[in-house]
């Protein structure tokens, strides 16, 4: 028996710029960069920057595919945030 598979791949990253107004931190602007499958492993990725009017700020986040009998996940979120005063 032969099978014959025809598969289509599909994209798994995301790039987005959004803007906007708060009035607690003033005219901002966040650029991010997500990949849902890092280099065909499963893993979870994503960097984030945001720069405004009153802030200054970074994300970076990384987890690992369901990899245990619980279906918990490991993962790391570093970020860091600045206000500056008005």
């Amino acid at each position: 028996m032969v099978i014959n598979v025809e598969l289509e791949e599909q994209s798994t990253g995301d790039f987005s710029i959004m803007g906007g107004y708060s009035t607690a931190e003033g005219w901002l602007a966040q650029m991010s960069v997500s990949e849902r499958n890092l280099l065909g492993t499963g893993r979870y990725a994503k960097l984030a920057l945001t720069y405004g009017e009153f802030v200054r700020g970074a994300e970076f986040s990384l987890s690992s595919p369901t990899s245990s009998i619980s279906g918990s996940r490991r993962a790391i979120d570093l970020f860091a945030k600045e206000t500056l005063a008005k």
